[in-house]
Parts: C-alpha cells; structure tokens; sequence
C-alpha cells in the first residue's frame, strides 16, 4: 500500500471527529463498537480493516434479455475516510457472476472463494508492508456485514423473505395478515411502551395491542437454532431430489422457514456480529419515501391509496370515514 492509502486507514482513529450521540459513520455505530471490544486487537491496529460486501442482480441488456442476470459481489473498506470509502476508484469487484437466473440459495457456491480468503484474512495472520512507517505488519481482516436488497437477503441469510413470515429479525415472531392483494404486518405497535395511547387505539387493525416486545435474536442465537433442525443437514446446492418442501406435519416447527445455513457462518466471528445483514439505501429511502409521499400528496402512479385499499379498512372495520361511499341509487 502506498503512504496516501495508508494514512486514510488510519482515518478513523486519528482524524475523525468524535461526538456523543453523532453517528457520521460506521466507526460511530454499536456494531464497529461491539467487536472492538469482542476482539480487542482490532483496536490496537488501525490498519486492520473492516470491510462490508455488497451484492445484488441486474440485467445488463436493459428489457432486451430479461432472462439474464449478472452478480456483482463488492468490498467496502470503511477504514478510508466516508468520502473516500464508497468512491468507484475504492471499491473492489471480488466476484461478477453471470447467469440465465436469480442464484438463490446457490449464492454460496460462488462465495466460496471469498469466503475462503475473509477466513485466511483473519486468521493466520497476513503479513503487509505499511509505506507510511516503512516497515512491515501483520495485518487481520474482518467482515462487519453485508448489503443488499430484500431478495438477496433470503439468498445470503438462508431465510425466506417472502411470506407471512418475512421478517428476518422477528423471525417466526413475525405478526402479519392477509389482505386483498397482498400481505399486512402490523404489529408493529408492540415496541411501544406498554403504556403508550397508540396500543389502545383500534384504528390500525381493530384490536388493542397488548403483545411484548419480541426479543432480538443475535448471531449465536440464530446459529444455535440452525444447528438444531433437522431438515437443513441434508439440504444439497442445485437441483436435487432430497431439496424438497416439507409435509404438513413440520408446520409448526421453530425456524422453518430458514432454507440452508448460509456459508457466512463458516467466518469464526460471523455468530458474533451485531448488524450481519443491512438492506440497501434505494430500498428503504427511495422506495418507501416514494410510497409514503405519494400517498399524502396522491401523486399519479404513486399512490397506495387504492380501490382495494379502501376495501381492506372495511374489512378490518377501522376507519370509517375512509370506506368508500355507495352512491348507487
């Protein structure tokens, strides 16, 4: 590395500003923090990197082939400086892998060889020249999280994020209902102190809330759950006949709705992560902003506000003065 790249490593430790409660940037964030402290040599060495690894499909012949798809598997070094850290010139393309389809669950095949130099990055040691001391090191490496859209997500995590049970956070503890033409989670209101006005309110859905909060299932709960069921051992990448969907009888079980242990967890700090998996900025910003403001200033082709939308508060019984009026006579 040269002596410019060198001295941006150390960015985060001799040229950020630190405030209380100001969060600029990962190193200001829980997750950084927590495997500080789970691994206290990552803060000895600035030089040690934290990387993150986005991915996502995208038809690169716009709507001339839609039947084809190229994976971009990208890593973020967030050592350099936030302006310097998401720039194309520091961004490394480690995978680009082509296809005629989505690559699902058999996402993990290509990851292999990444995976296998994230766990020779961390442990044996990496010796490296620093330019800026001129001396050598021995430099680790860490992987804080990954980035990517909801589908993704099922194909990385192993989880299915389509369903009633969508939620990889709540997991089987996802609360959700059917509507007209799609799929309502509301119980969100259970996160509100046990107190709070809103959980009386009966115009979301009809109902009190009196639900707890669900607690948080971190890295080591989610791995020792997936060490416990029994129909993950003899999942095979690919098509093959033992991969099939399960009988009615396993319904009910914990954790049915995870497909695979994903291969992330063969990393020996993966379990420990606070944050393993972020959806992408379009998703959550672009996408949801778009449908929140379309809605309150009932913008063309943006609206929720729909025929069917309405059909779903008379179905609840919530919301009176927003059924829709029958003006036959």
């Amino acid at each position: 590395m040269n002596k410019d790249i060198a001295s941006d490593l150390r960015y985060h430790r001799d040229k950020r500003v630190v405030e209380p409660n100001v969060l600029r940037g990962p190193p200001d964030g829980n997750a950084w923090k927590h495997m500080d402290k789970k691994y206290p040599w990552l803060d000895e060495d600035a030089l040690h990197l934290r990387l993150g690894v986005g991915t996502d499909g995208f038809n690169p012949f716009g709507i001339t082939s839609s039947s084809y798809s190229v994976w971009p598997v990208i890593v973020v070094v967030y050592n350099l400086p936030p302006w310097r850290s998401m720039k194309e010139p520091f961004l490394l393309m480690t995978l680009l892998i082509p296809g005629k389809k989505s690559l699902g669950r058999d996402i993990d095949v290509y990851l292999r060889p990444l995976v296998e130099e994230l766990k020779q990055l961390f442990n044996p040691r990496v010796v490296t020249f620093d330019a800026l001391e001129g001396d050598t090191f021995n430099m680790r490496v860490i992987l804080l999280w990954t980035i990517h859209d909801l589908p993704a997500l099922a194909s990385v995590f192993g989880h299915s994020t389509m369903g009633y049970k969508a939620c990889h956070v709540c997991l089987d503890g996802t609360y959700s209902q059917p509507l007209r033409s799609k799929i309502g989670f509301l119980g969100h209101r259970r996160y509100f102190p046990i107190h709070h006005r809103w959980r009386k309110s009966k115009a979301f859905n009809g109902k009190n809330e009196k639900a707890l909060p669900l607690k948080q299932l971190f890295g080591k709960d989610i791995f020792e759950l997936l060490q416990k069921l029994d129909h993950l051992p003899g999942f095979k990448y690919g098509k093959h006949p033992g991969n099939k969907k399960r009988n009615a009888s396993s319904k009910d079980m914990p954790g049915k709705y995870f497909r695979k242990m994903g291969i992330l967890f063969e990393l020996p700090y993966w379990k420990d992560l606070k944050l393993p998996h972020n959806l992408d900025v379009m998703h959550i910003e672009k996408n949801i902003f778009e449908s929140l403001f379309g809605t309150l200033l009932n913008i063309d082709g943006k609206s929720k506000d729909a025929l069917k939308a309405c059909k779903d508060l008379e179905d609840m019984n919530i919301r009176a003065d927003l059924h829709l009026n029958d003006t036959r006579s």
